[in-house]
């Protein structure tokens, strides 16, 4: 169980109480059996209870930056909040009242640097705030064995058979290939739909010989789950033909989840196109457009703007904790 907050003692005596906050994304965090308060109703109770224990508060915030401003106002007491969410980049820091917003963007771009001047009564009486971009650092010297220590640990807590296939099941990101295919047929069994379509730039690679859990890791690495969404028929039609856009394939996406390079070819299951490909069919019967389909995607497709249908669809369903690489292994192992 978490600790709602951890008190750091310096060398000279100063303690420093940090707090942390994440958005209140209830519709997940219940599916893991988590029971979730209201982070602001939290950060007061957890203030009174810091009351005569620290000299400085800092709060790691994943709210983004207006909650970020707001909390400043509201709660003058805290000295730092380090931002995220909202991948804003604040390069020298923003004062709001007395409290130094930090942030620094996303990806690894930057490596932030607040410091802080406390006087011997343990008062702060300065803060600064400096960004690094992490292409104008040096490599550190352990950098490079560092990482691969910690990628063989990885491999070995991962080095369990799933399945030893006869030949191998490719993947492309451009066109028609064994791998996504499964994925996609996969992706429609586990969650009961109607039909489904994924993105081939999910697969980063072929499997062959003895597949362990390292493997499939290796191939679908996102933090991605599988989702269904309910559209009517002239609703799925209109997010179908924006899927065959020409311009999806190299597209490059950076986050949501996803790990890959690009978007890579559309991948169909129980969907077939004719006629020019305006003409749409659900497993092999013409679609309705009154009718009510239950489409299985990846569900980074709900939360980009990729298609609006599915940003405003009212009924999803998200499949926690399975991830796009446990459908996988639960189709291999078939």
């Amino acid at each position: 169980m978490a600790k709602p907050f951890t008190i750091y003692k310096t060398r000279k005596g100063t303690r420093i109480g940090v707090i942390g906050l994440t958005v209140n994304f209830g519709l997940f965090y219940e599916l893991l059996g988590w029971s979730l308060t209201d982070p602001l109703t939290e950060l007061k109770r957890v203030m009174e209870l810091l009351k005569g224990q620290t000299d400085v508060i800092i709060l790691l915030s994943h709210l983004g930056i207006n909650e970020d401003e707001r909390i400043a106002e509201e709660f003058p007491k805290i000295d730092v909040i380090l931002g995220g969410h909202t991948h804003h980049i604040l390069h020298e820091g923003r004062l709001v009242n007395e409290t130094l917003l930090g942030a620094a963007g996303k990806h690894g771009q930057y490596v932030g640097h607040i410091m802080l001047d406390v006087c011997q009564s343990k008062t702060v009486r300065d803060k600064k705030a400096m960004l690094y971009d992490v292409n104008e650092l040096p490599e550190s010297e352990h950098e490079r064995n560092d990482a691969n220590s910690l990628i063989e640990i990885g491999k070995q807590l991962l080095d369990e058979k799933v399945v030893t296939l006869s030949k191998a099941i490719q993947s492309d990101y451009f066109k028609e290939s064994e791998l996504p295919n499964m994925l996609c047929e996969a992706l429609r069994e586990w969650c009961n739909a109607d039909c489904a379509f994924l993105n081939a730039g999910l697969l980063l690679g072929s499997l062959s010989g003895e597949v362990t859990k390292f493997d499939l890791h290796k191939v679908c690495p996102h933090l991605i789950n599988p989702c269904t969404v309910e559209l009517t028929g002239s609703e799925l039609k209109e997010v179908l033909l924006q899927a065959r856009d020409e311009k999806w394939p190299h597209m490059p996406i950076l986050g949501l989840g996803f790990r890959g390079q690009v978007m890579g070819k559309m991948i169909y299951n129980q969907i077939s196109f004719t006629e020019n490909e305006h003409k749409v069919m659900i497993n092999g019967v013409n679609l309705l457009p009154e009718k009510v389909y239950r489409l299985a995607i990846p569900d980074m497709f709900t939360f980009g703007k990729f298609f609006p249908e599915i940003l405003r669809a009212k009924r999803k369903q998200y499949f926690l904790p399975e991830l796009m690489r446990d459908l996988l292994q639960w189709k291999l192992m078939k």
